[in-house]
């Protein structure tokens, strides 16, 4: 390979693989699910995943190029946080970058209804539902 395709494709590696995420987690630690696992998104609910009983995992903030690598990357920071759902997106683009943040949220065992646990402070109003799912569970 001469020099100019090597620099080439490390320059495009670099850009494809360019992710920054910072993940604060919230209560205790989860078992990993497996690696693929289904997450379900929930973009606009700002309230958590409707009807679901869940707690709330982690607090997620994620940067990359294109927001569909932004998205992947969600999926599989939440199967590794042992989490069920991703939900109330807050997205934005600026230079070129996808910035989203997010919260990763499990399923309660109880099964109950809208039930909800959360640690810590919560920025958002956990109260009020948006929107509706971003079609069925993708893997």
């Amino acid at each position: 390979m001469t020099g100019a395709r090597l620099a080439l494709a490390v320059l495009l590696l670099a850009g494809v693989a360019c992710v920054d995420i910072e993940i604060r987690l919230r209560g205790p630690a989860r078992v990993a699910r497996p690696e693929g696992c289904k997450v379900v998104l929930f973009p606009e609910e700002k309230g958590g995943p409707p009807n679901i009983g869940f707690e709330d995992v982690a607090w997620v903030t994620v940067s990359c190029r294109g927001r569909e690598r932004c998205i992947d990357e969600l999926r599989k920071q939440a199967c590794a946080t042992g989490s069920d759902f991703v939900y109330g997106f807050s997205e934005n683009t600026e230079a070129g970058y996808t910035h989203i943040d997010a919260r990763f949220a499990a399923r309660t065992t109880d099964g109950g209804g809208s039930s909800r646990r959360s640690y810590g402070p919560d920025p958002g109003d956990p109260d009020r539902m948006y929107g509706r799912p971003l079609g069925p569970a993708v893997k």
